[in-house]
This record gives C-alpha cells, structure tokens and sequence, in this order.
C-alpha cells in the first residue's frame, strides 16, 4: 500500500465524498509499527527535540515531497516538525509520551493514556501531521464546550503550520458548519458529526454517480454536501463513543405531514390518567417499561370508534396509551427532561445536557408535552437513523485515545478492527482512591458529602462532585447551602452558563465554591428508552 492510498483526501482518486464502504467483517487496521518500534520511535524524535528544525525550512521541505512518496520516514518528518510548532507557538515542549500517543493515533490504533498526560496536545500532533498530508480531520470531543475550546486555543499553533480549525456546536446553521467542515481540522462531538452525515446521506444517496452529484450541487447550491467525506477521526474518549454508545440509535426525524394526532394523543392521556397500576398496567423487573393488563385494555372499548385505520386501530390504540403511561409515570421532569422557555428538552444521558432540537418518537414527546401542559409540537417521523458502530466503520482512518480502555480491546479490536497500546505515564500517579462508605439514606449521604467538600475547601482545594440526575445536583447543593457553603450548580437547567463555570474551575479565587454537577454516569439504573427496544436519541432533519 502506497502512502497516498493511506491517506484519503477529496479528488479524482478518493470521489468528492470519500467514506469507507460498510464491510460484511471488521475492517483490516493492522498497524504498521509493532509496540516496541513504536517507543523506539518516539524516544528518538524526542531526543531529536533537544535541537528542533529551523520550522520555515522543514514545512517547505514536507510540502516539496510528492504525495506518492510520503512514507513513514516523510510521516515521522512531519511529526517533528509540528512538535516544534508547539513548542514555538504554546510554549510547551511534547514529551516522550505525547509523541507515542501521536505516533500511535497515525498508526489507527487505540492509546490508553491516563488523565493528566497529555492527550489533548497528543491528538492536536496527530491531527496536524495527518492535515499536513491534505487529509481532513474530524476531532471528536465529549461535548460542545470542548470542542469550542480545544478549537480556540490550539488555532494558532494550526495556523503556524499553515492549518485551518473550526468547530461544530449545536446552534450553528448548515451554511456555518459547511465552513466549519471545510477547515484542515474540526473539532465535533459523535452526534453533531453523525447527524450531519445522516443529512447528506439523505441529499446525496449513495449510488449516485461523481457526474449526477456534481450536476445536483450546481443546479442548486444550497443542497451541497456539509461534510467533505469520512477521511479520518480521532476519537477522545474512545471507549464511551465506541463501546458504551456504540448501539445507542440516532435518528434523524422530520415533523409529519399526516393526520393530526392532537385529539387523539388528548384522548390515550386522558384514558392512562385514570387508570391504577397493578390492575390496569404493570411495569417490567427494570422499572423502564409498561404494559396494559386485561383490564387495561378492556378500558379501551369506550374509546370512540375511528374511520382512519391507524388512529382507530386496537393495536395502536393500546400502544399509544402505553406511551402515555410511560410520560405520566416513568419519565421524570429534571432527571429525563427540562422544561425551558415553554419548551420540553431532553436531557441527554451521558452528558447531562438539555438537548435542542432532538425528541422522543412515536407521539413520547407530545405526551410529555400534554402532561407539562406546553405548546404541542409536530409529530415527528423517523427518515433515517444510523448507530455509531456502524458510523464510524465507514471512515478510511480511525483512531482514538481514552484513559479507560482496558477490558474493551478484544471487542473493540474485533468490531472495529482498532488495536490498541498502552502507554506508560510520565511521572508516577499520585491519585488516591478513599474507601467506600455506606449511609443509612440520601438525606445523611447528602450531609456527609457536603461536610468532606468543606473540609477540602477550607484547605484550599476546589471540589467537583458528580450526581446522576438534575434533582440531585439541586438537592446536594441545597444541603450545601445549609452547611454554610455557596455552590456553583452545572446541570441540564443551568447549562447556559458551562463556559462560565467551567472556566473557573480549579483557579484559587474558586476554592470555597462546590461544583455540584449533573455528571456523565456510564450506566444508569434507568435508561430511556424509544419504545423499540433500545434508547435512543434523535434530531430533526431541518
């Protein structure tokens, strides 16, 4: 395989929209470096740093190489100069680590580095020496904030090296994120990234010809694709996108031009608020689904018949009342949902963030809207959803980093086809596990938390405390106020101001606050669900 086949870029070579096609059997990754050539490797550019290319020089020299000679002596050229970069633009010389990390992310494999050692500079090495190669970059980060920040301040060590970054937020507009895609790097989150590849896969099908999409973009410009393809990715955090998320479905949805439902989603509410639980519904082992008893279906029969042979169907009648049940009983204001400006907003569950513009399916959404008593929404219906397992199989290069991957390598190894090599920490790791307590209940949890947070505080240490849900970040600050101490709150309601917040972290000024914090619980003891069988999360496809 030549270099230029291992790094795909938009052209005659790739197609204007390059993407792997999903393959019937993990894709074949095989890196290039065995481990131990990797450390070599790594110690040898770091002793090369001691005395740094003149920058100017070697960026002209890298450019000067033809594509089709750009091997590994040419990739690890490249690495060195964009170390120096670094050096030169944040002051902050790589270490052996960060180049391993770089070096191995080149390589498509998985690098388990703990918290603390540099993976942000790591993946920025990575995704320079691969955009120095014409390939485009997808960065994707666990949320908005991050992608906005690692953006900003890592756009002039880009720049130096004649790069362009942008990022991807949820409030930009199509026009906004085409640019955004259109830079050297970008820095996104999975479901921004996997949404906008879901729109064009809907404006673009695939099996049209170069010639038909070329001809399609000009007779109407605003239809042209947002993304440029699936070059590469480099994933932080790999084992939460790859491994927890990987099945979660995303659809992408547009309201319904059907029949109005209003009346008839009014009616299965008003039925499903009169009936009891444990004779007229039950709920499974789990708590996070209903089911009609005989006598709750027998409560249907004075349901008022219907000509139009879905909304009068028995079937879905009864189904529909269960969703009903499910909004008045199982999903919870605050835990599941916020309510703002007039408006129900999921919550999303493994960031703990009100997600704009995505919705529960099948007519949830109404329903909880009519038990909140707010403006009904269309009904949206399911265009088309995609999963990240299948996703991101689809790009030419993949590649991810995260501090928790052992365990996971043999799943991720055979689905994804990703190797993964773990590199050792710099300095010793001074991290102290305290052991575990148990309280009686919330109530003296809640005090015992609040009571070590004052402690740390007083000497000096700021504090981050996760909770599982809205309501308890707002029941620990509570607690805390009563203890005396002032909390900054970060949770779904709140998270207008994360910037803000997180931006203080951590700085002295901010030692006495508590950050009481809707955290990101990898499982849950309840999940919601779409009511297929799996949770799910959606979007709109306007």
């Amino acid at each position: 395989m030549t270099a230029l086949a291992g790094w795909p870029f938009p052209g005659l070579v790739w197609g204007p929209y390059p993407q792997a096609r999903l393959p019937a059997a993990p894709p074949d990754r095989k890196p290039a470096l065995a481990r131990a050539a990797l450390t070599r490797k790594a110690a040898e550019l770091h002793a090369r740093l001691q005395q740094p290319p003149i920058l100017d020089a070697a960026l002209h020299a890298l450019r000067q190489v033809p594509e089709a000679r750009r091997d590994a002596a040419w990739l690890e050229q490249a690495l060195l100069a964009v170390a120096a970069a670094m050096e030169e633009v944040l002051r902050v010389r790589p270490h052996r680590q960060q180049l391993m990390a770089a070096r191995a992310l080149l390589d498509q494999r998985l690098v388990e580095m703990d918290t603390g050692e540099g993976k942000t500079l790591a993946i920025a090495m990575a995704a320079a020496v691969a955009a120095l190669a014409r390939t485009p970059v997808h960065v994707v980060t666990a949320n908005d904030y991050l992608a906005q920040r690692d953006a900003d301040s890592l756009r002039p060590f880009f720049a130096r090296l004649g790069l362009t970054v942008d990022f991807i937020a949820q409030p930009k507009e199509m026009a906004e994120r085409r640019v955004a895609y259109g830079c050297d790097v970008t820095y996104c989150t999975a479901k921004e990234l996997a949404f906008d590849y879901l729109r064009d896969s809907l404006l673009h099908p695939a099996d049209q010809s170069p010639l038909e999409r070329r001809l399609r973009e000009a007779g109407s410009p605003g239809r042209a694709p947002v993304l440029r393809g699936l070059c590469m990715a480099i994933l932080d955090e790999a084992d939460t996108i790859l491994v927890d998320e990987a099945r979660v479905p995303l659809v992408l949805s547009q309201p319904a031009n059907g029949v109005a439902e209003e009346t008839f989603l009014r009616r299965a509410a008003a039925i499903a608020a009169t009936l009891a639980e444990g004779r007229d519904f039950t709920r499974d082992a789990a708590g996070a689904t209903v089911r009609l008893t005989a006598g709750g279906l027998a409560s249907l029969a004075a349901w008022d018949a219907d000509d139009h042979p879905l909304l009068g169907h028995p079937q879905h009648r009864a189904t529909t009342v269960e969703l009903a049940l499910t909004a008045q009983h199982l999903l919870q204001r605050d835990r599941d949902y916020v309510v703002r400006d007039g408006e129900v907003m999921l919550v999303d569950d493994t960031t703990g963030r009100a997600a704009a513009g995505r919705a529960w399916s099948r007519g949830l959404h109404q329903l909880v809207e009519l038990k909140e008593r707010v403006k009904l929404t269309l009904r949206n219906t399911t265009v088309t959803q995609i999963t990240y397992q299948r996703f991101f199989v689809r790009y030419l290069r993949l590649a991810g980093i995260s501090g928790t991957l052992r365990g996971a390598g043999g799943e991720l190894r055979a689905v994804y086809g990703l190797r993964m090599v773990r590199v050792l920490p710099r300095t010793p790791r001074r991290v102290r596990h305290a052991p575990a307590r148990l309280l009686a209940d919330s109530a003296a949890l809640w005090q015992a938390v609040a009571r070590s947070a004052g402690e740390l505080a007083a000497q000096g240490r700021p504090v981050l405390v996760g909770c599982e849900t809205v309501r308890a970040s707002e029941a620990l600050a509570a607690h805390m106020r009563a203890c005396g101490l002032q909390p900054l709150v970060l949770n779904a309601r709140e998270d207008r101001e994360e910037t803000r917040i997180v931006g203080e972290a951590g700085t002295p000024a901010a030692s006495p606050w508590r950050r009481a914090w809707r955290g990101a619980a990898r499982t849950s003891r309840w999940r919601p669900r779409c009511w297929s069988g799996a949770g799910c999360m959606s979007s709109c496809a306007s």
